[in-house]
Protein backbone atom coordinates (compact mmCIF):
# COMPACT_ATOMS: atom_id res chain seq x y z
CA UNK A 1 0.00 0.00 0.00
CA UNK A 2 1.19 3.31 -0.83
CA UNK A 3 4.03 1.75 -3.15
CA UNK A 4 3.95 3.08 -6.41
CA UNK A 5 3.79 0.46 -8.91
CA UNK A 6 7.59 0.07 -10.79
CA UNK A 7 7.82 -1.25 -14.60
CA UNK A 8 7.16 -4.50 -14.03
CA UNK A 9 3.96 -5.13 -12.62
CA UNK A 10 2.85 -8.48 -13.31
CA UNK A 11 3.43 -10.32 -10.18
CA UNK A 12 0.99 -7.68 -8.91
CA UNK A 13 -1.35 -8.76 -11.81
CA UNK A 14 -0.75 -12.79 -11.12
CA UNK A 15 -1.91 -11.88 -7.35
CA UNK A 16 -5.22 -10.00 -8.81
CA UNK A 17 -8.53 -10.79 -9.66
CA UNK A 18 -7.35 -11.03 -13.15
CA UNK A 19 -5.63 -14.10 -13.37
CA UNK A 20 -8.52 -16.15 -11.61
CA UNK A 21 -12.21 -16.87 -12.24
CA UNK A 22 -14.47 -14.57 -11.78
CA UNK A 23 -17.30 -15.46 -9.80
CA UNK A 24 -20.35 -14.18 -11.61
CA UNK A 25 -22.92 -15.66 -9.43
CA UNK A 26 -22.34 -14.78 -5.86
CA UNK A 27 -19.09 -12.69 -6.13
CA UNK A 28 -18.46 -9.38 -4.33
CA UNK A 29 -19.35 -6.73 -6.12
CA UNK A 30 -16.13 -4.79 -5.53
CA UNK A 31 -14.09 -7.96 -7.35
CA UNK A 32 -16.55 -7.32 -10.67
CA UNK A 33 -14.64 -3.38 -10.55
CA UNK A 34 -11.67 -4.93 -9.70
CA UNK A 35 -11.59 -7.06 -13.01
CA UNK A 36 -12.85 -4.37 -15.38
CA UNK A 37 -10.66 -1.89 -14.18
CA UNK A 38 -7.67 -3.70 -14.60
CA UNK A 39 -8.62 -4.65 -18.37
CA UNK A 40 -8.43 -0.37 -18.05
CA UNK A 41 -5.13 -0.46 -16.73
CA UNK A 42 -3.53 -3.79 -18.73
CA UNK A 43 -4.81 -2.07 -22.34
CA UNK A 44 -3.45 1.64 -21.37
CA UNK A 45 -7.27 2.42 -22.51
CA UNK A 46 -6.98 1.02 -25.18
CA UNK A 47 -3.34 2.59 -26.48
CA UNK A 48 -1.61 -0.94 -25.89
CA UNK A 49 -2.09 -4.64 -26.85
CA UNK A 50 -1.68 -5.76 -22.93
CA UNK A 51 -0.66 -8.47 -21.19
CA UNK A 52 -3.08 -10.33 -19.45
CA UNK A 53 -1.93 -13.15 -17.05
CA UNK A 54 -5.06 -15.44 -18.55
CA UNK A 55 -6.62 -15.98 -22.04
CA UNK A 56 -8.24 -13.28 -23.90
CA UNK A 57 -11.23 -15.28 -24.75
CA UNK A 58 -11.59 -16.34 -21.25
CA UNK A 59 -11.82 -13.03 -19.77
CA UNK A 60 -14.05 -11.74 -22.54
CA UNK A 61 -16.83 -14.84 -21.83
CA UNK A 62 -16.97 -13.80 -18.10
CA UNK A 63 -16.87 -10.43 -18.99
CA UNK A 64 -20.24 -11.65 -21.14
CA UNK A 65 -21.85 -13.74 -18.54
CA UNK A 66 -21.20 -10.48 -16.26
CA UNK A 67 -22.68 -8.65 -18.44
CA UNK A 68 -25.87 -10.70 -18.80
CA UNK A 69 -26.29 -10.62 -15.13
CA UNK A 70 -25.96 -6.76 -15.26
CA UNK A 71 -28.37 -6.08 -17.96
CA UNK A 72 -30.99 -8.29 -16.00
CA UNK A 73 -30.62 -6.37 -12.67
CA UNK A 74 -30.38 -2.69 -14.24
CA UNK A 75 -26.65 -2.22 -13.06
CA UNK A 76 -25.99 0.31 -16.07
CA UNK A 77 -22.66 1.55 -13.76
CA UNK A 78 -21.42 -1.83 -13.55
CA UNK A 79 -22.21 -2.97 -17.38
CA UNK A 80 -20.51 0.25 -18.94
CA UNK A 81 -17.57 -0.74 -17.66
CA UNK A 82 -17.72 -4.19 -18.79
CA UNK A 83 -18.30 -2.89 -22.56
CA UNK A 84 -15.55 -0.98 -22.35
CA UNK A 85 -13.52 -4.94 -22.44
CA UNK A 86 -14.25 -4.81 -26.23
CA UNK A 87 -12.98 -1.85 -27.78
CA UNK A 88 -10.14 -1.39 -24.93
CA UNK A 89 -9.05 -4.90 -26.29
CA UNK A 90 -9.52 -3.99 -30.07
CA UNK A 91 -11.51 -7.17 -30.11
CA UNK A 92 -14.78 -7.74 -32.61
CA UNK A 93 -17.94 -7.12 -30.27
CA UNK A 94 -19.61 -10.05 -29.19
CA UNK A 95 -23.42 -9.86 -30.07
CA UNK A 96 -24.40 -9.68 -26.30
CA UNK A 97 -22.18 -6.91 -25.90
CA UNK A 98 -23.24 -4.87 -29.21
CA UNK A 99 -26.87 -5.65 -27.70
CA UNK A 100 -25.81 -4.01 -23.98
CA UNK A 101 -24.55 -1.03 -25.46
CA UNK A 102 -27.94 -1.01 -27.53
CA UNK A 103 -29.67 -1.03 -24.22
CA UNK A 104 -27.37 1.41 -22.47
CA UNK A 105 -27.90 4.13 -25.33
CA UNK A 106 -31.74 3.68 -25.38
CA UNK A 107 -31.95 3.97 -21.94
CA UNK A 108 -29.52 7.02 -21.69
CA UNK A 109 -31.72 8.47 -24.59
CA UNK A 110 -35.03 7.94 -22.09
CA UNK A 111 -33.56 9.51 -18.88
CA UNK A 112 -31.45 12.09 -20.21
CA UNK A 113 -28.09 10.44 -18.87
CA UNK A 114 -27.59 6.74 -17.74
CA UNK A 115 -29.09 6.02 -14.65
CA UNK A 116 -27.12 5.07 -11.29
CA UNK A 117 -28.23 2.37 -9.01
CA UNK A 118 -30.25 5.34 -6.67
CA UNK A 119 -31.37 7.38 -9.61
CA UNK A 120 -35.49 7.42 -10.53
CA UNK A 121 -36.17 8.68 -13.83
CA UNK A 122 -39.58 9.94 -13.02
CA UNK A 123 -37.80 12.01 -10.32
CA UNK A 124 -35.25 13.05 -13.11
CA UNK A 125 -38.00 14.17 -15.42
CA UNK A 126 -40.16 15.85 -13.35
CA UNK A 127 -37.44 18.44 -11.81
CA UNK A 128 -35.51 21.60 -13.68
CA UNK A 129 -32.58 23.41 -13.82
CA UNK A 130 -30.44 23.45 -10.91
CA UNK A 131 -32.29 20.99 -8.92
CA UNK A 132 -32.00 18.49 -11.63
CA UNK A 133 -28.85 18.63 -12.65
CA UNK A 134 -27.95 18.27 -8.55
CA UNK A 135 -30.06 15.37 -8.85
CA UNK A 136 -28.49 13.92 -11.39
CA UNK A 137 -25.02 14.62 -10.26
CA UNK A 138 -25.88 13.04 -7.20
CA UNK A 139 -26.91 9.91 -8.23
CA UNK A 140 -25.71 9.38 -11.45
CA UNK A 141 -22.11 11.12 -11.83
CA UNK A 142 -20.57 7.90 -12.13
CA UNK A 143 -22.65 6.46 -14.79
CA UNK A 144 -22.41 9.50 -17.10
CA UNK A 145 -18.54 8.90 -16.21
CA UNK A 146 -19.00 5.55 -17.39
CA UNK A 147 -20.66 5.95 -20.07
CA UNK A 148 -18.58 9.07 -21.95
CA UNK A 149 -15.31 6.43 -21.13
CA UNK A 150 -17.18 4.02 -22.86
CA UNK A 151 -18.32 6.16 -26.09
CA UNK A 152 -14.98 7.44 -26.42
CA UNK A 153 -13.16 4.12 -26.54
CA UNK A 154 -15.91 2.98 -28.95
CA UNK A 155 -15.31 6.06 -31.59
CA UNK A 156 -11.35 4.99 -32.05
CA UNK A 157 -11.41 3.70 -35.50
CA UNK A 158 -12.32 -0.02 -35.69
CA UNK A 159 -13.37 0.08 -32.10
CA UNK A 160 -17.15 0.86 -32.33
CA UNK A 161 -20.20 -1.93 -31.97
CA UNK A 162 -21.73 -3.75 -35.40
CA UNK A 163 -24.89 -1.70 -36.55
CA UNK A 164 -26.60 -4.99 -36.74
CA UNK A 165 -26.54 -8.03 -34.02
CA UNK A 166 -24.69 -10.82 -35.66
CA UNK A 167 -23.56 -14.37 -34.81
CA UNK A 168 -24.35 -17.60 -34.34
CA UNK A 169 -27.09 -19.22 -35.15
CA UNK A 170 -29.42 -21.42 -33.01
CA UNK A 171 -32.54 -23.66 -33.35
CA UNK A 172 -35.53 -21.63 -32.92
CA UNK A 173 -37.55 -24.09 -30.06
CA UNK A 174 -34.37 -22.83 -27.87
CA UNK A 175 -34.93 -19.78 -28.36
CA UNK A 176 -38.37 -19.69 -27.64
CA UNK A 177 -37.74 -22.29 -24.23
CA UNK A 178 -35.71 -19.37 -23.36
CA UNK A 179 -38.00 -16.60 -23.66
CA UNK A 180 -40.52 -18.82 -21.34
CA UNK A 181 -38.40 -19.29 -19.01
CA UNK A 182 -37.33 -15.69 -18.75
CA UNK A 183 -39.10 -13.17 -15.88
CA UNK A 184 -40.63 -10.63 -17.96
CA UNK A 185 -41.28 -7.85 -15.12
CA UNK A 186 -38.03 -6.16 -15.43
CA UNK A 187 -35.13 -5.17 -17.53
CA UNK A 188 -34.79 -2.41 -19.77
CA UNK A 189 -33.44 -4.86 -22.42
CA UNK A 190 -36.80 -6.05 -22.81
CA UNK A 191 -38.42 -3.53 -24.94
CA UNK A 192 -34.86 -3.43 -27.05
CA UNK A 193 -35.00 -7.04 -27.64
CA UNK A 194 -38.58 -6.82 -28.86
CA UNK A 195 -37.49 -4.32 -31.60
CA UNK A 196 -34.81 -6.41 -33.38
CA UNK A 197 -34.94 -8.99 -36.64
CA UNK A 198 -35.51 -12.73 -35.76
CA UNK A 199 -32.32 -13.28 -36.72
CA UNK A 200 -30.91 -10.97 -34.25
CA UNK A 201 -32.85 -12.34 -31.70
CA UNK A 202 -31.56 -15.48 -32.39
CA UNK A 203 -28.33 -14.50 -32.10
CA UNK A 204 -28.66 -13.94 -28.58
CA UNK A 205 -29.46 -16.88 -27.09
CA UNK A 206 -26.21 -17.02 -25.35
CA UNK A 207 -27.20 -14.17 -23.27
CA UNK A 208 -30.59 -15.05 -22.86
CA UNK A 209 -29.30 -18.37 -21.47
CA UNK A 210 -27.19 -16.53 -18.84
CA UNK A 211 -29.64 -14.10 -17.90
CA UNK A 212 -31.95 -17.27 -17.35
CA UNK A 213 -29.91 -18.92 -15.53
CA UNK A 214 -28.63 -15.76 -13.04
CA UNK A 215 -32.57 -15.70 -12.38
CA UNK A 216 -32.97 -19.29 -11.54
CA UNK A 217 -30.44 -19.13 -9.42
CA UNK A 218 -31.02 -15.52 -7.62
CA UNK A 219 -34.57 -17.51 -6.61
CA UNK A 220 -32.91 -20.60 -6.20
CA UNK A 221 -35.01 -22.74 -8.54
CA UNK A 222 -31.83 -25.13 -9.18
CA UNK A 223 -34.29 -27.84 -11.53
CA UNK A 224 -35.22 -25.08 -13.28
CA UNK A 225 -31.62 -24.07 -14.15
CA UNK A 226 -30.38 -28.16 -14.24
CA UNK A 227 -33.42 -28.29 -17.12
CA UNK A 228 -31.76 -25.22 -18.52
CA UNK A 229 -28.20 -26.81 -18.68
CA UNK A 230 -29.45 -29.85 -20.07
CA UNK A 231 -31.12 -28.06 -23.20
CA UNK A 232 -28.15 -25.82 -23.39
CA UNK A 233 -25.82 -28.72 -23.57
CA UNK A 234 -28.36 -30.26 -26.24
CA UNK A 235 -27.79 -27.49 -28.25
CA UNK A 236 -24.32 -26.99 -28.16
CA UNK A 237 -23.58 -23.72 -26.37
CA UNK A 238 -23.82 -24.76 -22.50
CA UNK A 239 -20.27 -23.60 -22.64
CA UNK A 240 -20.18 -19.47 -21.10
CA UNK A 241 -18.57 -18.94 -17.71
CA UNK A 242 -21.95 -18.96 -16.14
CA UNK A 243 -23.03 -22.08 -17.12
CA UNK A 244 -19.68 -24.06 -15.91
CA UNK A 245 -20.24 -21.70 -12.75
CA UNK A 246 -23.91 -23.24 -12.69
CA UNK A 247 -22.93 -26.34 -12.92
CA UNK A 248 -20.48 -26.33 -10.40
CA UNK A 249 -23.18 -25.19 -7.94
CA UNK A 250 -25.58 -27.81 -8.71
CA UNK A 251 -22.27 -30.15 -8.02
CA UNK A 252 -21.92 -28.71 -4.52
CA UNK A 253 -25.79 -28.37 -3.91
CA UNK A 254 -25.98 -32.17 -4.31
CA UNK A 255 -23.16 -33.19 -2.41
CA UNK A 256 -24.46 -31.58 0.45
CA UNK A 257 -27.91 -32.80 0.09
CA UNK A 258 -26.21 -36.21 0.51
CA UNK A 259 -23.89 -35.13 2.89
CA UNK A 260 -27.20 -33.71 4.61
CA UNK A 261 -29.00 -36.84 4.40
CA UNK A 262 -26.14 -39.44 5.67
CA UNK A 263 -26.10 -37.24 9.05
CA UNK A 264 -29.79 -37.72 9.70
CA UNK A 265 -29.32 -41.52 9.01
CA UNK A 266 -26.69 -41.68 11.30
CA UNK A 267 -29.03 -39.44 13.97
CA UNK A 268 -32.07 -41.85 13.45
CA UNK A 269 -33.71 -38.55 12.15
CA UNK A 270 -36.48 -39.29 9.21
Amino acid sequence: MGVEPGRNWRPDLLNSVMHRPLDILGGPRQNAYGFTHLIMYCTDFGHSAGRFPRRRSVILDEAGSLLAKCLDEEDYDLAGELLMAWPLMGVHWSASAAFGFRVLARVEDQVGLLPGGTTRANRVNSLEGKERAQYALGTAYHTALVMGLLCAAALRPGRAPSVWIIGPKYERALLEQLLECIDRDQGHWQPELSELTDSERNALAPLLLDIAIAQKCRKHQYEAVSQLLAAASQHGMANSTLCGQAALLLERLAVCSQAVQAKWRGTGVS
